[in-house]
């Protein structure tokens, strides 16, 4: 019995089969659409180490709202081997030393590092929540 028989010695196309094609049809098209949203809810934004004295909006806290936050993340995060902020390592002490302009030169990975132990801050520009985010 070839496969081109089968259909015909099961009975051809009746109600309960065009019924089953339909449904099977309608919840293939449901369930993968579950697919393409694991791409955008699991996303991992741009994040850096939450930082105490930058992070903090209570004035009576932050101490530094006389510095911009991009000289305080100098001075508190190093950089990586392509001169961005690093986003999993902080210095275990502020270095206020990188503030002074001749002091450049510094080799900042001589300089003493840890990971990052609190939480993370994460750049809502492109995705406000995230299921890395709210982890």
């Amino acid at each position: 019995m070839a496969f081109s028989e089968l259909p015909q010695h099961g009975g051809n196309l009746r109600r309960f089969q065009i019924l089953l094609a339909i449904l099977s049809l309608s919840l293939n098209i449901l369930f993968s659409t579950q697919n393409f949203v694991e791409n955008f809810s699991s996303a991992i934004p741009s994040h850096r180490c939450y930082i105490h004295l930058l992070d903090n909006t209570t004035p009576e806290i932050n101490l530094t709202m006389n510095l911009k936050a991009e000289t305080f993340l100098r001075i508190s995060t190093p950089m990586d081997a392509n001169k961005k902020q690093e986003q999993c390592h902080w210095f275990h002490q502020t270095q206020w030393q990188l503030l002074n302009p001749s002091d450049l030169a510094i080799n900042n990975t001589e300089l003493e590092t840890e990971p990052c132990l609190d939480s993370w801050t994460y750049d809502q520009s492109i995705f406000t929540s995230t299921v890395v985010t709210q982890v």
